[in-house]
């Protein structure tokens, strides 16, 4: 029997812009060894803006690597889930129900203002016996505090 490496650890973000976030652990994954993809799905596309795009390239067909880091506005599919050890996806607010079923980890991100919660929780996904997916609430800007190098 042949095992394939399927991708250990798939989590979507699903809420307000998190781009710097899944950046700054997309290059720490990559730091630590892990073949990192990240995919943007977001209304902003403040991922794919966030990374230089060279002349002729497009995000839509094809992987772009900046830093170690493979970022997409591709599906997910088979082939990215055998190929990568680590695929964060931002969601932004839309919900992909065929790619959130094969996530392990769903993070849900707000901030304190009472409508960006109501809209992560109008998109919130509700486990089916068959597929516990672990979900955790990230609350941004929660302290004003900024770290500075």
């Amino acid at each position: 029997m042949v095992m394939l490496n399927l991708a250990s650890n798939i989590v979507a973000y699903i809420g307000i812009d998190n781009f710097d976030n899944i950046l700054y652990l997309s290059r720490l994954l990559s730091k630590l060894g892990k073949k990192v993809l990240v995919i943007d799905h977001s209304e902003s596309l403040s991922v794919q803006y966030s990374i230089p795009l060279p002349k002729g390239m497009d995000c839509r067909r094809e992987i772009i690597t900046y830093r170690q880091v493979d970022f997409t506005t591709q599906e997910m599919n088979r082939g990215m889930k055998e190929e990568y050890d680590d695929i964060l996806i931002c969601c932004g607010f839309h919900k992909k129900d065929k790619e959130i079923a094969h996530c392990n980890k769903i993070i849900f991100v707000t901030d304190l203002y009472r409508f960006n919660y109501a809209r992560i929780s109008d998109v919130s996904y509700v486990n089916d016996s068959n597929n516990e997916i672990e979900q955790e609430l990230l609350i941004k800007d929660a302290a004003p505090i900024k770290i500075t190098p």
